[in-house]
């Protein structure tokens, strides 16, 4: 558990996978910095109210200082980064305000998708799914969060591209970035996964089954966790929470 406010400067070994000539054509370098860096947010290897110089920053990704600020620029719209005259950019605490409107968002699609779905759900997609639910659980019992994560998210993903609508989950990803850091976090914080792949097992059920309102109810218990999830995250670490933040930017 963190006492007082946590706050470290910038670590350069951060940026050490960090390749400009890897990045792919028609993406720029800013957004390729502000693609690494929110991915060290998601994870925790920066937390709330690390220090992000902004010529630290270019000095260790071996870019352009514009490049660095563009970045900064970038995760400040995301809200998860506050920049605050004369004093510098820092990494925003988890917003509740923010984790409840993307679970609402997530909310309204993921329920209609899944309407769409109960029933259509071949022995094939079945078995698929279930594949996802085993190896979920694998990456739990491994105790390995980023491959858990992205086992969870695979699994929500087929169900769009079952129902025919895959861009439909791509288009919810900024929706749901906060929902995400607050889900991550808590598994760092040794939160058990072992309620989230029930849940998964549940709705993989009642799809197979067609039965519309209990496929419903159950992604409704899994999408709701996030009352939860914040709940401990406040508990185990004060810092990381902000209740009644409004982050708008500068």
């Amino acid at each position: 558990m963190v006492s007082g406010r946590h706050k470290q400067n910038f670590d350069p070994a951060l940026c050490e996978a960090f390749d400009v000539d890897t990045i792919p054509r028609g993406q720029s370098v800013a957004s390729a910095m502000a693609a690494a860096l929110r991915d060290h947010i998601l994870f925790a290897r920066l937390r709330p109210h690390d220090t992000l110089p902004e010529m630290s920053m270019a000095q260790a990704f071996g870019v352009g200082r514009s490049h660095a600020r563009e970045a900064l620029r970038l995760l400040e719209d995301q809200k998860l980064v506050r920049r605050v005259p004369q004093s510098g950019n820092y990494v925003t605490p988890i917003s509740s305000k923010l984790v409840h409107e993307g679970a609402f968002m997530r909310q309204a699609v993921e329920e209609a998708n899944v309407r769409r779905v109960s029933g259509l759900v071949s022995a094939e997609d079945a078995a698929r799914l279930s594949d996802l639910i085993d190896a979920q659980q694998a990456a739990a019992d491994k105790a390995n969060r980023r491959e858990f994560h992205t086992l969870d998210e695979a699994f929500h993903k087929a169900l769009f591209q079952i129902g025919g609508r895959a861009h439909a989950w791509d288009y919810l990803q900024p929706a749901k970035l906060h929902v995400d850091r607050a889900r991550i976090a808590t598994l760092g914080l040794g939160s058990s996964p072992d309620r989230a792949i029930a849940e998964h097992r549940a709705i993989l059920s009642a799809l197979v089954e067609g039965d519309t309102k209990a496929a419903v109810a159950a992604l409704d218990v899994h999408l709701h966790r996030v009352e939860i999830l914040l709940e401990r995250l406040t508990e185990l670490e004060p810092t990381y929470v902000d209740l009644c933040a409004d982050l708008k930017p500068g």
